[in-house]
């Protein structure tokens, strides 16, 4: 059950989110800094097992979670920038789902809810970048794939 705790450390990451949105808004290629972000976001859960001590089994399912945001990383990179906001959304639910109440004990309590703050609003920051409303959208052309929607 969420506290009251929880809800605060989900706004605080939130509002830590914005200087990282209002930098890649401002970027002439922000989906690079969102597919290096979600990149980043999984690797942090990977550093805290491998300093905290975390046994085999965790340190393979943290080195996954790594390579799948990953993926969806370089998907939203080379195909539609929907991956990108998929990939941040879905993240809320590896924050959730795999480090509810901050078990196992090497994530530090506070930062699950604070990710899923900072998760949420990038992945809405991302998905309304596309339809044109925070970011202008265009499409560009490649030579191989025709045209695809970009978040510039």
């Amino acid at each position: 059950m969420a506290t009251w705790f929880d809800a605060i450390a989900i706004l605080v990451g939130a509002v830590a989110s914005l200087p990282y949105v209002g930098w890649a808004r401002r970027s002439a290629h922000p989906e690079r800094l969102f597919a290096v972000g979600l990149g980043v976001a999984a690797t942090i859960y990977l550093l805290l097992a491998l300093l905290g001590g975390a046994g085999p089994l965790f340190l393979l399912l943290e080195a996954t979670g790594v390579a799948l945001f990953g993926g969806i990383a370089v998907a939203g990179l080379w195909g539609s920038p929907l991956w990108l906001a998929l990939g941040w959304g879905v993240h809320v639910l590896w924050d959730l789902g795999l480090h509810p109440g901050a078990v196992p004990g090497w994530v530090p309590f506070w930062y699950p809810p604070a990710c899923v703050g900072f998760d949420l609003l990038v992945a809405g920051f991302v998905l309304a970048s596309f339809w044109g409303r925070a970011l202008p959208h265009r499409t560009t052309q490649s030579a191989d794939s025709g045209s695809r929607p970009s978040m510039t």
